[in-house]
């Protein structure tokens, strides 16, 4: 694994890069604390134990940073292993155990809604909204407040 989260810093934006080599296929996401809001990006191969992966280090930025705005990216992402039910089960426990996650906002894009079923599942646990859309304009303008900027680097 490279990079890991790093705790918010008085000023600026934080983020992690963190690789996950599965099946041997390279999974990368990225995770950026954006103005009142939390992108998660995935490239690769992404399958469900990449998705834990990424669930932990979003987890840690949701807790340290407060905020409860998520948009995950699936846009540059490959996915892998759809019928591995022992992989998404554990996938939804996990995402249900996430205390921090209570009550978030979670914008999916570019993830097929069969593949959205697993994180709107736990976020009828948790008490989260978690809804799918075709493109980041979309999504975010639905995460975020009127009148909110609404920054974006990740492409």
């Amino acid at each position: 694994m490279s990079g890991g989260y790093r705790k918010p810093r008085a000023t600026g934006m934080i983020t992690a890069r963190v690789g996950t080599r599965i099946q041997g296929n390279r999974v990368t996401h990225f995770v950026a604390i954006r103005e009142g809001w939390i992108e998660l990006h995935y490239t690769g191969v992404v399958d469900y134990a990449a998705r834990m992966s990424a669930l932990d280090t979003v987890a840690a930025a949701v807790r340290d940073s407060g905020i409860h705005r998520i948009l995950a990216d699936y846009t540059h992402a490959t996915l892998g292993d759809a019928g591995d039910s022992a992989g998404r089960q554990d996938y939804l426990s996990k995402a249900i155990s996430a205390a921090s996650l209570e009550e978030a906002d979670v914008a999916l894009i570019g993830l097929p809604p069969e593949h959205a079923r697993a994180a709107e599942l736990a976020g009828v646990v948790r008490n989260m909204r978690v809804r799918h859309f075709e493109d980041a304009a979309s999504a975010l303008a639905w995460l975020l407040p009127p009148g909110f900027r609404q920054e974006r680097t990740s492409t």
